[in-house]
């Protein structure tokens, strides 16, 4: 994802667990910045707009860009979301506490969904500068998952390749986080059974 401008805002859609609020942190990592995360379950417009003046002061006054993260958008009402959604904007476009002359505050307004932008109402995407899918990951994308996944469960086993590309095969469909829950589940029942997690 490209981020140009001062301020950009950023949709990611995709289905529930395929890492999108994961990859908001590695963005904020990447730009060597700040995320915040709000609750628009739980928030008010006026306490978003108060969060992101104060996400855009914050990034005056210390130098480093904020993601500013509405999780799951998707699951409030299409008026609220676009209420939250207008007090980040308008908090952002107003005058910061710092002088213009040292301006370099640069806030990202990010919001996550699980479902399709062309499901979405063109009056809540429009919104967004930049729109991402993020996909389910591929065979080759789970294998080398679960890979790293065994390591960090049972570092002294090992899978042959064949074996690895067969589980994966077996997890069509699976978000990271469904192949995760999956080698969690495994491993438990394989520590319970006191076999190797391989067999």
């Amino acid at each position: 994802v490209q981020i140009s401008s001062r301020a950009e805002a950023v949709l990611l859609h995709g289905v529930s667990g395929v890492g999108k609020s994961v990859l908001l942190e590695a963005l904020a990592f990447h730009l060597r910045g700040a995320i915040l995360w709000l609750d628009p379950i739980s928030s008010e417009p006026s306490q978003v707009g108060l969060d992101c003046a104060g996400a855009r002061n914050y990034s005056a006054a210390d130098k480093r860009p904020v993601v500013v993260g509405l999780r799951d958008l998707d699951l409030v009402d299409g008026r609220q979301a676009e209420a939250l959604l207008s007090a980040c904007h308008f908090s952002l476009a107003r005058p910061s506490l710092v002088e213009p002359s040292e301006e370099v505050a640069r806030v990202v307004v990010a919001a996550t969904v699980s479902v399709a932008a062309a499901n979405l109402p063109p009056s809540f995407t429009s919104r967004f500068g930049v729109t991402v899918e993020v996909a389910l990951p591929t065979q080759q994308e789970r294998a080398a998952y679960f890979q790293a996944l065994m390591r960090r469960f049972e570092p002294s086993a090992t899978m042959s390749p064949e074996d690895v590309s067969y589980v994966a095969k077996l997890a069509e469909g699976f978000s990271q986080s469904d192949c995760e829950v999956a080698f969690q589940a495994a491993a438990a029942a394989a520590k319970r059974a006191q076999v190797p997690l391989v067999a």
